[in-house]
């Protein structure tokens, strides 16, 4: 029998996903259950109400009906689910990740506030973030440098990060 890679039931108005086994049990044991309809897609189960499941089959029909005419005309068509694989969701290439204006706005005003709280730092503590966030040295390494042992480096370090924390909320 086919194995969904995730069920989700409607609770209270919401998706809540259960496990295949307990969507087995429920099929054969909740009278209530067997009257529930389910929209497959994506290698996943979704509880829907009856209208909203008519309507994603029907657009499903339609969107087959285009294709297959498409074809007949021998115009080349491409969908975005003919690429789905059990790992890889085709409709997924179309989401766009990049950061709106406000995660830009955001990130600008907080790399200003750190660029600040850094130049606030003494030379010593400024060599040490320096070093191990950005040059990637190890606190042994630093500590070399500085002539301090590793451990002292480690507590300074993070006595830094305190700091920057704290130049940072205000």
């Amino acid at each position: 029998m086919f194995k969904p890679k995730k069920i989700f039931i409607l609770e209270n108005g919401k998706q809540k996903e259960i496990s295949f086994e307990h969507f087995m049990y429920l099929k054969e044991n909740d009278e209530s259950f067997k009257s529930k309809t389910f929209v497959y897609t994506n290698g996943m189960i979704f509880e829907a109400d009856p209208h909203k499941r008519n309507e994603y089959y029907s657009d499903k029909r339609r969107a087959k009906y285009i294709t297959e005419m498409m074809k007949e005309l021998g115009v080349v068509v491409i969908s975005y689910d003919s690429l789905d694989t059990n790992d890889f969701w085709g409709e997924s290439i179309l989401v766009d990740f990049s950061p709106g204006p406000e995660e830009l706005v955001e990130e600008k005003i907080m790399n200003e506030k750190l660029y600040q709280s850094i130049s606030m730092l003494s030379p010593t503590e400024k060599y040490i973030i320096k070093s191990y966030y950005f040059d990637e040295l190890t606190d042994q390494k630093i500590g070399d440098v500085l002539g301090v042992a590793q451990n002292t480096v480690s507590y300074r370090r993070r006595k830094v990060l305190k700091k920057l924390a704290k130049f940072l909320k205000n």
